[in-house]
Formats: structure tokens, sequence, C-alpha cells
């Protein structure tokens, strides 16, 4: 746990040391023994703002705050949409619906059906991501013994604890502005799909309507035929009945009156007929023979088999090959919908429906193709806002992704590039002649020169950073205390009564720490005023030069102290800085948007840095400077005597370190790679393994 004093500790000696035994069982994860010493310091003292805090911590099962804001901040990194729907077009549904009826042949049902068939949704992470902070917001407001902790914090312990919830609801707002920048786009995504399937559903109800109207006009003139040629007089009645429905189409009730009238004048023929029939004419005479009833019932038959035989051929021979013809058009024409409808209602006319499903299956891969297309385009778009160093805007791209490849875990890894930049705890560290690592177990390895001892940290455990000065090497404990080694002349290695450190930064002869309440304490060499840092307050991330010191704090503005006779302190004019790294003579700072800048001597063009872009991380060594790129290759200026800078074949780098006169870089496997001057074996790093991945 940070530890953070109260400005009025009620009983001294025995509180601080129950708070660290609380701090250190929070450590352990031992959280109900943690939760035990916290309990006891408030019997002693029921107003001690940080027993609030760790009993609070302990609850939540995090080491301190930054843990629990990460934790807090975690657990809302996924959302799980809800489903809108965009409004339905219902006036221009109702009326192309109305414009294609075709009574008797195309009724509203198919095609409204057809129009009502596209899926109005999309996903909608915007009311979830309100509920979620809301919730969070109800996590802080009632959680009573972070509520019981603000009451009583001053100083320090109130700060850190309004800076944790300001970083976690900062979060969650963001969120809630991507969700809402993401639901719009999707909206107006879904808006204009919804526009394409209108305007091709128009087509198909327009082609429907043609292919009902041309089907309507086949019958038509079919039952006109009959009307005018039929004898049969059944024929003749359906003919007038079916000429009649059609709703006055064409001629279709003249036509009906032509058939009545056949139908009447053939039943007076019929009956005429009828009267003369049994007349039995002289067998002398011989006169051409008269047509019977039986005769003309034959007639009649063979009539209707005739009109049968001709319609059936029509309707299912003759139309369905033009509408089938239609349809291969509209294929060629690239009318896909049109085609997919034309063919799917000519039914199991020859292989109409399996047409039909090829061309589906067609259309629905290239509307795959076409939206893995947008997703690599947006994808790339992405990738591009990380290498320009805009995290925000590219952790909002991968998230607004989904499922897409890797995006949500690109979202988390960027997330927690931007956690490390803050949190400036580093598992690699170079010196004038000598490196060091820090392993993923705590335990620490080092090579090259070991004059003054430097490189005797092999019984070094538990150690969660290091840095190394010119001959000196400083760990850091996670229980905020610190260890030292090697050449100790201006007593730069006296950091073992140091508590409370949250990151460390060793110069050459000095050694700064920052604790967790913002301020910085220092030891070693100071005939520059290298050390004067004991009136510095919240400060977020130290790091300590040849001769002078620089300081980073929460807004982002840079303060520094020491050897400024190249300018290497002038600083105070910095924003929007989130990390800083000070050299041999010169300093350098990375900002937000992922661009860089720098002060100080320049003789080797170590702050030629302005033309960088797309940068996570920083190292500024004696005369040269290195940056780390979000795609994980490095770019190097400055002196290039001893191939220092030679590092731009590098690639899959997630940490950088520059010494004096030579460059390591950590991969993502945890193995390094070094450039640079070599004479003491500071390069001969490539057997290391397992060095810890920084978080």
């Amino acid at each position: 746990m940070d530890v953070h004093k109260n400005t009025n500790p009620a009983s001294g000696v025995n509180i601080e040391a129950l708070m660290k035994r609380g701090s250190m069982a929070l450590e352990d994860g031992d959280w109900a023994k943690a939760d035990e010493f916290f309990e006891a310091v408030l019997n002693l003292d029921a107003e001690y703002a940080d027993a609030y805090i760790g009993k609070a911590l302990a609850q939540e099962q995090v080491v301190n705050l930054d843990a629990l804001a990460h934790k807090r901040i975690s657990m809302g990194m996924t959302c799980d949409p809800v489903r809108h729907e965009i409004a339905v077009d219902r006036a221009h549904i109702d009326r192309m619906v109305s414009g294609s009826v075709v009574p008797g042949y195309l009724n509203d049902d198919d095609i409204l059906e057809k129009y009502d068939s596209f899926d109005r949704g999309y996903a909608s992470c915007f009311p979830v991501r309100e509920r979620q902070r809301q919730a969070e917001e109800a996590f802080w407001n009632q959680h009573k013994l972070l509520n019981r902790a603000a009451q009583f914090a001053r100083g320090a312990s109130a700060g850190a604890l309004a800076m944790t919830k300001a970083i976690v609801m900062a979060q969650f707002d963001h969120w809630i502005e991507a969700a809402r920048r993401n639901d719009a786009q999707s909206k107006a995504k879904a808006e204009a799909h919804y526009q394409i399937f209108l305007a091709e559903t128009d087509a198909w109800a327009a082609a429907q309507k043609t292919a009902a109207e041309a089907h309507r006009e086949s019958v038509y003139q079919d039952w006109v035929r009959v009307a005018r040629e039929e004898t049969d007089i059944s024929k003749l009645a359906t003919a007038e009945e079916t000429l009649l429905a059609m709703g006055g189409y064409g001629d279709s009730v003249a036509e009906a009156e032509r058939c009545r009238q056949r139908i009447e004048k053939l039943s007076g023929q019929e009956d005429a007929d009828n009267g003369t029939a049994e007349v039995e004419q002289p067998a002398d005479k011989r006169t051409k023979p008269q047509k019977t009833k039986k005769g003309k019932l034959t007639i009649a038959l063979l009539t209707v088999v005739a009109v049968a035989a001709t319609v059936l051929l029509v309707t299912k021979v003759i139309i369905p090959a033009a509408k089938y013809a239609r349809a291969e058009q509209y294929l060629e024409d690239g009318q896909y919908y049109q085609a997919i409808a034309a063919f799917g209602e000519l039914g199991d006319y020859r292989n109409s429906l399996e047409r039909a499903w090829e061309i589906e299956q067609m259309v629905r891969q290239a509307e795959e193709e076409r939206i893995a297309q947008e997703n690599a385009a947006a994808y790339e778009a992405a990738e591009e806002l990380l290498q320009a160093g805009d995290y925000q805007a590219a952790i909002e791209a991968f998230e607004a992704l989904g499922d897409y490849s890797d995006s949500q875990q690109r979202a988390q890894e960027i997330h927690k590039v931007v956690l490390r930049i803050r949190n400036g705890q580093r598992t690699l560290a170079t010196g004038f002649d000598y490196s060091v690592g820090l392993k993923s177990d705590g335990t620490v390895v080092a090579v090259g020169k070991n004059e003054y001892g430097q490189c005797d940290v092999s019984d070094w455990t538990d150690i969660i950073a290091v840095s190394v000065g010119d001959y000196h090497t400083v760990g850091l404990k996670p229980n905020g205390t610190v260890v030292s080694v090697g050449n100790n002349e201006y007593g730069q290695c006296d950091v073992s009564d140091w508590t409370d450190i949250i990151a460390i930064g060793a110069g050459d002869y000095h050694t700064v720490g920052l604790k967790s309440d913002g301020t910085v304490v220092s030891v070693g060499n100071n005939d520059v005023d290298q050390c004067d840092v004991s009136v510095w307050t919240d400060i977020i991330a130290v790091s300590a030069g040849r001769y002078h010191t620089v300081g980073l704090k929460s807004d982002g503005t840079v303060v520094a102290v020491g050897n400024n006779g190249f300018g290497q302190c002038d600083v105070s004019d910095w924003t929007d800085i989130v990390e800083v790294s000070a050299g041999g003579r010169h300093t350098v700072g990375l900002k937000t948007d992922g661009t860089v800048v720098a002060v100080g001597r320049n003789d080797d063009g170590q702050c030629d840095v302005s033309d960088w872009t797309g940068i996570v991380e920083v190292s500024a060594g004696g005369w040269h400077t290195i940056g780390l790129k979000s795609d994980g290759t490095v770019v190097a200026v400055g002196n290039h005597d001893d191939d220092q800078c030679d590092v731009s074949d590098w690639t899959g780098i997630i940490a950088v370190s520059t010494g004096s006169l030579h460059t390591v870089g950590l991969k993502s496997n945890g193995t390094l790679v070094a450039k640079g001057w070599n004479v003491y074996g500071q390069c001969d790093v490539s057997d290391w393994t397992d060095i810890r991945i920084p978080e």
C-alpha cells in the first residue's frame, strides 16, 4: 500500500508500526490480516484516514490505490452491447406497396413481407456505458470505508484518494463519449444500409409488378381469345366470370359482355338444333348428313382440349421461359436482388431455385468481403493513430471494431502502455559501462564493469524497478523501501532508511526517490544543487541525469534542478508531458501525442527529435537519445561512434534504455538486444531470458 500519513496521527509509533504491518500484509495478499492491522489502528485513532484506505484496499483485494484504479478500470473494459433499431420508413413502404399491387396477381402482403425483412437493429454500448458509469459513481459514493477516509483525509492522502477516483471516473466518461460517437456511427451505418435495402427492394417490387402485369396481360389475352373464338358455352361462361373479375382491366368488361352475348346466341342455336335432330330423312334422298348433338359435344370437347393445351403451353412454357430470360438479364446487369426475386418466383422451373441460391450466396460473400475490407481499413487507421501517438483515439478505434481480429487485445495493450508510462517503473537500466535487468521473479542480473560492486545484485529479491548511475545501482521493493550497491563516494547509496517510495532515479553521483505523496527525496553529490528537490510536490515521475534532476508533475508540466550549463533544465514551458528522461547534459520529454521535445547539449544531435512521432518511451543517454515507437521499432539520434544508434532494424521491442555509449532493448518475449561500446561486456545480454515485461 502507498502509505499516506495522516496529518494528525493519534499514537505515533504504535500506529505507524501497525500501518506498516498492514501494508506488508496487503503486499503479501493476506487481505484478512491486513484488515486486522488497519482495524487495530482505528481502535487507537478512529479518524486515521489511511487506515480506512487500507481497510478499503483489503476489502477490494488490491495492494494500493493505483491497483484499485486499475481494477475498477479493468472491470469496465468490456461492453455487452444492447440492441437498438433505426426507424422504419413506413411512409415510403406504404407508398411503394400501394403502387406495386396488381389485383389478383400481386398482393400487398407479399410486397410488405419483403420490405419488413430488413434487420434494422444495431449494437449500442452507450446505454451500457451510462449504466456502468452510474454504477461506478455509486461504488465511490456508497463505499463506506473510502468515504470515511475522504472525510478525515488531509494533504497528500486526500489528494491521492481524490486523484484515484478522478482517474477512474475520467476513464468511464471517456468510454461514454466513445460509445456515443460509436453509436452515432453504427446508427448512420445501419441507416445507410437501410436506404440501400429500400432502393434494392424498390427495384425488386418494380420487377415483381412488371412480372405480375405481364402475367395479367397474358391471362387477359388468353381469355379474350376464348371470348371471341370459343363455341363451348361452359368455357365462355368461365371466360365471362374471369374477365369480370379482372376489375375493368383493358376491355375486360366489354369482352365479358361479348361472352354473355355469344352464350345466348349459342344457347338459341343449340335449342333449334335439338328440335330438328330427330327428323328422319327419306332413305332414298342423298343429302349431306346433319350434325347430331353427340357430334357437337365431340367437337366442343376437342376445342376445350385445344384451348387447354394452348393455355398450358403459354403458362407453363412460354411465360416461364420469358421470366427466366428476364432473370438472367437482371443478373447480367448486376441487379442481383431483382435476379434473386425473379428466379425465386419461378419456383421449380428448370434450375431457378438453384440459380437464386447461387446468386444469394454470391451477394452474401460480396457483402462479407465489403465488411472485411471496411474493418481492415478501420484497423489500419487505428494502427496509424497508435503510431502517431494518439493513444486514446487508437484505443477508441480498436474498441469500436468489436471482435474483429485482435482489436480488443490491441486496445488493452495500448491501455497498458499508457498506464506504464504513467507509473514509470522500469525493468531495464544501463550505466556508463554496465547493464542491469529485472527478471520476472523479482531477482536482478547485471553485466559489465564491476569496479565498485555495482553489478553485485545477484542476491537481490522482490525487486519491482531498477535504476543505475555511472557506478551505482538502485532497486525498488514493493513495500516502498530501496536497496543500492556500488560507488558510495558521495552517499548516493545511502537509501536504506527510505520508505514509501514508488519510483527511483539514479544519476551519475546522486539518487532520487519519488514518494507516494508526490514529494521527492534525494541523496548524493549536490555540488550544483541536483539534490534540491525537497520542495517539490505533486510529482508523478522522476529522472536523474549526470548533474541534474527532472520531475514530472501530474498536470503534465516539468521541473528541474542542477547543472544548467547547456540549458538542460530549461523545461518550465513544457506541457502535456507523460514521461521525462535526463541524460548526460540534455533532457528529453515525451508528449501525450507521441511527439518528443528535448533541451540541452546538442553537439552530437542528441536533441534532434522534433520530427519523431508515434513514440511511447524515451531514454536519454550520455550523448545520444533513443525513442521506442508504438509498432515496436526504435529510432535514435546523437553520437554514433560505437554504433550505439544502430537500432533501425530492431523489431518487437517493448522497452529501451541508454547508457553513455550503448543501448539495450527489451523484446516482448523477455529477451534482450544491445548495441554500442562493449569493452566491459556491457552488451553481453543476448543470453538473458525472462526479463520482466513492464506493466
